[in-house]
């Protein structure tokens, strides 16, 4: 069976059982990967082998670790002692508020690698708020769906763990690849927002005073010191080789639970409670866990598909044979994975591409870690794009928004996107200069 026939059979079946008849993603991907074994007649025991080496990795354990560590943080109170702070930075700005919900959303990554994390954390803060000052309600979902995944490329960041360990490369390094592709993405938000939105907020004519401005900052860094230390202490023993990704999943996950002891004993003293028991958390992060397992080992599984067949090495020498230079195939990689994005969601899209094309673009010279900067972006923008856009009917959602109002004020978010893609892509010092 040629090559081709592998890839248009395999799409076919996947999108009849995830789109058509409801599969779960990770189901569907793994009951098409045992299909294409049955009929190209490859040997089962390395569909087995493929699930059971998949998670026989002890640097998988950071995703648990980090899961949980984010649910803690979202519910501990650090998102609104960090809201507090950059409000008490740059209220004072035009169109403060959505300044404040871009700001909130880099920083909160820093935190949990989680985009939906970050939109029901940020955007359950800041949406209420920015209705309150005459913010459009579309334009308000538009704007913390476009912003959460801003907690995916500033890490720690889940997909970036998936993506290291389907390409080989180090968890550490693909991590700062997105570092300053995510910071380009807040810059070019943060210059739109403030265009668009400058007479939304009307601000109170006070004078301003450089001791008040200051007492205030001081007080809110005081009051977010503790959440300020955990990346301090995360990233200082990360890159100082103290300890390795998967080992600082364990260490947040410890910080995380004393943070929301010490936050219980304060809320019990003044007659309150947390948004959210431990249990609740556990139970989540659990779930989670289990479905990127699933992902993880059926994923792995469909990989080998491309791999046994020959796939990969036939694409391989077709992108070699077909594209004069890189630059080309650079721009290939954008659409392609833009238009994926589109359909799925950003997990299988990384596990899915990763060995289907890290062949081919070392064959074009490419660096798998630039590769994977580049991924990471188009991916986290398709979770914005119709049709499925999970991210932004989720906004939406908050907001209480109609969806086809937001997908409209969502489009200059898009193009903003895009063009900071192109830059990442036709620049590789932006992924790799931290490295």
């Amino acid at each position: 069976m040629s090559a081709i026939t592998v890839v248009l059979l395999f799409i076919v079946i996947f999108a009849a059982l995830a789109c058509f008849l409801r599969v779960p993603v990770a189901f569907a991907m793994g009951g098409t990967a045992l299909i294409m074994f049955a009929v190209i007649g490859l040997k089962p025991a390395h569909y087995a082998q493929g699930l059971y080496t998949t998670l026989d990795s002890f640097s998988y354990l950071a995703i648990p670790f980090f899961v949980l560590a984010g649910g803690l943080m979202q519910y501990s109170g650090i998102s609104e002692s960090l809201v507090r702070l950059i409000d008490a930075i740059a209220g004072r700005l035009k169109a403060s508020l959505g300044a404040v919900t871009i700001l909130a959303s880099l920083a909160f990554g820093v935190l949990t690698g989680s985009n939906m994390a970050t939109m029901a954390t940020i955007g359950g803060i800041m949406i209420p708020e920015m209705d309150k000052k005459g913010y459009k309600k579309s334009y308000c979902g538009a704007l913390v769906a476009a912003c959460s995944y801003l907690g995916t490329l500033i890490p720690p960041s889940v997909p970036g763990i998936m993506f290291a360990l389907s390409s080989g490369c180090k968890v550490s390094e693909v991590w700062l690849s997105t570092v300053i592709p995510g910071i380009m993405f807040a810059a070019g938000y943060l210059v739109y927002n403030r265009y668009s939105q400058r007479n939304t907020e009307k601000k109170d004519d006070v004078a301003f005073s450089l001791a008040r401005y200051s007492a205030n900052v001081c007080r809110q860094f005081g009051r977010s010191f503790g959440a300020l230390l955990m990346p301090i202490i995360i990233f200082g023993g990360i890159y100082g080789g103290i300890f390795t990704a998967t080992e600082a999943g364990a260490v947040s996950v410890a910080y995380g639970l004393i943070y929301y002891v010490l936050k219980l004993i304060r809320k019990k003293k003044n007659g309150g409670k947390m948004e959210a028991g431990l249990f609740p958390i556990f139970r989540d992060s659990m779930a989670t866990t289990a479905m990127i397992c699933c992902l993880l080992c059926f994923a792995r599984s469909a990989g080998y598909v491309f791999t046994l067949s020959g796939v990969a090495d036939a694409l391989s020498v077709f992108i070699v044979n077909n594209f004069n230079n890189k630059y080309t195939f650079l721009l290939a990689l954008n659409i392609i994975f833009l238009i994926q994005g589109t359909f799925i969601d950003l997990n299988s899209g990384i596990l899915i591409m990763t060995p289907l094309l890290l062949p081919s673009v070392q064959a074009m010279g490419i660096d798998p870690i630039h590769f994977g900067a580049i991924m990471l972006c188009n991916l986290n923008i398709g979770s914005i794009t119709p049709p499925l856009a999970g991210s932004l009917y989720f906004g939406a959602k908050l907001a209480k928004a109609d969806a086809v109002e937001t997908i409209k004020e969502a489009v200059p978010f898009m193009l903003i996107g895009i063009i900071c893609t192109l830059i990442v892509t036709y620049l590789p010092i932006t992924a790799l200069a931290l490295i």
